[in-house]
């Protein structure tokens, strides 16, 4: 099949809905179709990692990115040229799935648009840009772009049987359109130390440092761990508005947390291995990759119990769920775990084999080509 995948950004940029349509590309080219890749273009970044694997790879200059998030970039000429059978975007709120939508309805060809955790509605959260985004997308966009380019889809590919039943409420899609195809993640590159975990108990935090992450929990969390588990260290993975602000609140935490910048996917591979817990306190989510990342690699999670989040993290079988507010919860689990290390390893051991299980890329390409089978 020739098959164009389109996303926001290339794949130096880290994101989620990023990284998937980067892997999945990678995994089709290997199944042996002819796969595109168009996106913006931000900085220099080129896509030399699909490049190197025979991937074609074609970017547009984004002129800006609304919001922090948003590219603002022409993909739409190269997509109209593009002789793919079949045209897969990725999350619908981006400017490169509304140009994916037009060139697939003006050039006949099924149009997939793959849903990863942006259909929620109002979550509370007080910063002032994620709010001002909220209200335009929630209040404008989902009501006249985004119900279009929705209502484009030949199918709706979702990470989460909850993004799903988002998906339905919110749009109305029917049920006969929507298809769950969840993350994934490289068993081989994301896996458990061959001796075990060396060095002191490190609790993790990786994402977007924005309120909507929790990052700020986060450092909370940990000053209420380091007083029950003073030889514990906490390391903070990504960047964002709220460096600055989460650096000032934690000074009395000097020297048992890091604050370590934007890592590449082998770094954040890298990290994860050296992790004793993963938190992820945020207060909305799709399928989060990171949580699926740490259970690959066998280490337990403690997560906000949110969006398709409890779909992975089985309460007390490969982690805890709390409340994304209950601040007490999350710090009395995580102590719980550092204080028990055999129970970190079962849990360790059942978020191994739930990954190999049921979210390998080898599985999720398979789905994908199905579907794309049943389309064209």
């Amino acid at each position: 099949m020739r098959i164009a995948q389109v996303s926001p950004f290339l794949p130096s940029r880290a994101g989620g809905s990023v990284v998937y349509s980067t892997n999945l590309a990678l995994q089709l080219k290997k199944r042996g179709h002819d796969v595109e890749f168009y996106a913006a273009r931000t900085t220099a970044e080129d896509g030399v990692v699909l490049k190197d694997r025979d991937v074609s790879v074609h970017t547009s200059r984004a002129l800006g990115v609304a919001f922090g998030v948003n590219p603002m970039a022409y993909v739409l000429p190269d997509l109209m040229k593009s002789d793919a059978e079949v045209i897969h975007a990725h999350s619908y709120i981006y400017a490169t799935s509304n140009q994916a939508a037009i060139a697939a309805r003006v050039r006949g060809r099924p149009f997939v648009l793959h849903m990863h955790g942006a259909t929620y509605q109002g979550h509370g959260i007080a910063d002032r840009r994620t709010s001002a985004a909220l209200f335009l997308k929630e209040k404008v966009y989902d009501k006249t772009i985004g119900r279009w380019t929705i209502g484009c889809a030949d199918a709706i590919a979702a990470v989460s049987a909850f993004d799903m039943a988002q998906c339905r409420e919110a749009f109305d899609v029917s049920r006969d359109k929507l298809h769950l195809i969840p993350n994934a993640v490289d068993v081989e590159a994301f896996r458990p130390t061959n001796g075990g975990k060396d060095g002191p108990m490190t609790v993790t935090f990786v994402g977007r440092l924005e309120e909507w992450k929790g990052p700020h929990s986060f450092v909370e969390i940990a000053r209420r761990v380091h007083a029950e588990v003073p030889e514990a260290l906490f390391k903070v993975a990504g960047a964002g508005p709220m460096h600055g602000r989460l650096t000032a609140e934690s000074r009395d935490l000097e020297g048992h947390i890091e604050f370590l910048g934007e890592l590449s996917h082998g770094r954040i591979a890298e990290l994860l291995r050296e992790t004793s817990v993963l938190v992820l306190p945020s207060f909305i989510e799709g399928l989060p990759t990171v949580c699926l990342e740490a259970l690959a690699c066998g280490i337990p999670v403690v997560a906000s119990d949110t969006g398709g989040t409890s779909e992975i993290i089985r309460e007390g079988e490969t982690g805890y769920l709390c409340p994304s507010a209950d601040l007490d919860r999350f710090s009395d689990r995580v102590i719980c775990l550092l204080r028990d290390p055999e129970l970190r390893k079962r849990f360790g051991r059942n978020g191994r084999a739930l990954v190999e299980h049921q979210y390998s890329w080898t599985r999720v390409a398979e789905m994908t080509e199905k579907l794309y089978e049943r389309l064209i």
